[in-house]
């Protein structure tokens, strides 16, 4: 009340938030040792059947997520079969327990971590839960649930029942930056001795993201279904996954699927041959190339035109050229250019060949009219919020591994999906 009277309602708060953490504190710390004592008596035989002997009673810090430690006792299997993986510790299996942490714990750090530009900055606004973290405890909680979330993506993301029956779907994929770290030697061959201090290259390498988003009737993206990213570094990774996630969505059952991309070569050897592999009707699926890439080669092949082809000016031939390919006529800009150019340069040939190529993936004023994207602003939006921004860092350098895991925690925050992703995580079998 002191702090009220003296007009300082900031540190009247904080006071109150800190007695309703001490009352949380003692009300766990009970609920814990009771809820404990009947996990060992009710399930320390089921486990038994699953493969865990010689089991004891060993003690177990938990991390609630006010930041207070409080410690139980819970069965421990010393001796386990080979097909029973994971901890030895009933409690952290029965309880989904991440290095030491309630899952309310791990879902904090993970999200602040996953969110934030850094593990220290991630760390600052962990504060506001309660006792200071380390950043190297926040990396350590965070790294051990993200390596327990690898492989089972699908499963986390997506909601009970979700389906893109009866929807148009737009989907979309790209390549973003980020530097990774390799050292020279192996442990081995240092013998022992750490690498911190070995000699390492930062070579910048391409996650390619994926983006799976629901349009409206409107051709507009549905502000109401949740979009899904997905990202990993090798190409056969990322349509692996991509894979599973079109079969767990009965994408088959969809109402249309729109590909829109850039003209890499991959992305349209590989995404019509997915979709038709997972029963997507051919007549189903439209192809698009994202306008911006298309148009932004016509400046490129008028800059190189001769002078005596630009009488009328460079910017009223790029109107009209712009004008021919939103209708669809990009074989017409193809077969006039190959008249202006008696010896095209091997760069210009690549851009005229690259409008022949995809000329059917240009009838822009046909996808507008039929309300579907022009434009691959989904992907490109995705791969800066998702990659860039957290992982694109000049000074940073990511081991392959680690941040291939770090993607998921991130593009699951940034999707609206964190809550469904915590509640699989609670549900799903923990070893």
């Amino acid at each position: 009340m002191g702090h009220l009277l003296d007009g300082n309602l900031y540190e009247a708060e904080l006071c109150a938030r800190n007695m309703a953490h001490e009352v949380f504190n003692g009300v766990m710390e009970r609920l814990l040792q009771t809820g404990a004592e009947r996990v060992n008596a009710e399930f320390c035989e089921e486990y038994q059947r699953r493969g865990f002997k010689s089991m004891e009673l060993r003690p177990l810090d938990i991390e609630l997520h006010t930041g207070h430690r409080v410690k139980v006792r819970g069965m421990y299997a010393k001796r386990v079969d080979t097909e029973a993986n994971g901890s030895r510790h009933l409690l952290v299996r029965h309880w989904s327990v991440n290095a030491n942490c309630s899952p309310l714990r791990t879902s904090q750090v993970a999200m602040c971590s996953g969110l934030s530009p850094s593990y220290d900055v991630g760390n600052e606004l962990i504060k506001g839960f309660g006792p200071v973290q380390s950043t190297s405890r926040v990396r350590k909680i965070t790294q051990e649930f993200a390596d327990w979330t690898s492989g089972r993506e699908v499963a986390l993301v997506l909601g009970k029942g979700e389906t893109l029956e009866g929807k148009r779907v737009a989907l979309s994929i790209d390549g973003g930056r980020t530097r990774t770290r390799e050292y020279k030697k192996s442990k081995e061959e240092l013998g022992g001795v750490g690498q911190r201090s070995c000699p390492f290259d930062a070579p910048w390498r391409e996650p390619k993201v994926f983006v799976i988003q629901v349009l409206d009737e409107k051709g507009e993206v549905e502000r109401k279904e949740l979009p899904i990213y997905g990202t990993r570094f090798a190409e056969d990774d990322v349509l692996a996954l991509l894979l599973e996630y079109l079969k767990a969505l009965h994408i088959e059952r969809a109402a249309g699927v729109q590909i829109v991309a850039d003209g890499a070569p991959w992305i349209w050897n590989n995404l019509k041959r997915l979709l038709l592999e997972v029963g997507v009707c051919e007549s189903k699926i439209v192809e698009t190339l994202d306008y911006p890439h298309a148009s932004g080669y016509l400046s490129k092949i008028i800059e190189q035109m001769p002078k005596r082809s630009l009488r009328a000016g460079k910017d009223k031939l790029l109107t009209q050229f712009k004008e021919l390919l939103w209708q669809g006529d990009a074989l017409k800009i193809v077969e006039k250019c190959r008249a202006i150019f008696k010896r095209p340069s091997q760069e210009c040939q690549r851009w005229i060949n690259y409008l022949e190529k995809h000329s059917e993936k240009t009838q822009y004023a046909h996808f507008k009219a039929n309300k579907w994207l022009c434009g691959s602003g989904i992907i490109e939006s995705g791969i800066r919020r998702v990659v860039n921004l957290r992982f694109k860092n000049p000074g940073t350098f990511w081991y392959k591994d680690n941040v291939e895991k770090l993607f998921l925690i991130r593009s699951v925050c940034l999707a609206k999906r964190w809550a469904t992703f915590m509640d699989n995580y609670v549900n799903l079998e923990h070893s």
